[in-house]
């Protein structure tokens, strides 16, 4: 007699991990100083990283119409939002998965550094936001030299 192992009910735990993992994740708290809005459907996913003169933020926002992106840039931090449209359900389908964010949304991101807000470029490609804000001079670092005798 073979027996195989299988592990019992892995996607049902995969999916509960991404779902829980997903909640943490968006759980405003005094570390992140994030903001939930609560007419927002869903928030997506960043990344914000600063390099020598900049502050960047990446958003991954598939499916949006970057006409309807709204960016505002205010104190020290950056919200966007807007929303993605819900398929045509005029179709009858049987769904086994359904994963795809649809519904208003808004993100509220705290910024490392000072940043010029009037000077902030957004770009949008293949489903990618990227809003780049150039840091004051104040925010950049400077090196001093030190002269040796």
């Amino acid at each position: 007699m073979i027996v195989l192992r299988r592990p019992l009910f892995e996607d049902e735990l995969q999916e509960m991990h991404r779902e829980v993992s997903e909640f943490l994740g968006t759980v405003p708290g005094r570390w992140t100083r994030e903001i939930v809005a609560p007419d927002t459907e869903w928030q997506p996913r960043v990344e914000v990283f600063e390099s020598e003169h900049d502050v960047v933020i990446k958003a991954a926002l598939p499916n949006i119409d970057p006409t309807e992106l709204d960016i505002a840039v205010a104190n020290d931090t950056v919200t966007f939002k807007g929303s993605t449209k819900h398929e045509d359900e005029q179709q009858e389908r049987t769904y086994y998965r359904r994963e795809l964010r649809v519904g208003a949304f808004q993100r509220t991101v705290p910024l490392p550094a000072e940043v010029k807000g009037a000077d902030a470029a957004a770009t949008y490609i293949d489903g990618m936001l990227e809003i780049k804000l150039p840091k004051s001079d104040r925010a950049k670092h400077t090196i001093v030299r030190v002269a040796v005798r």
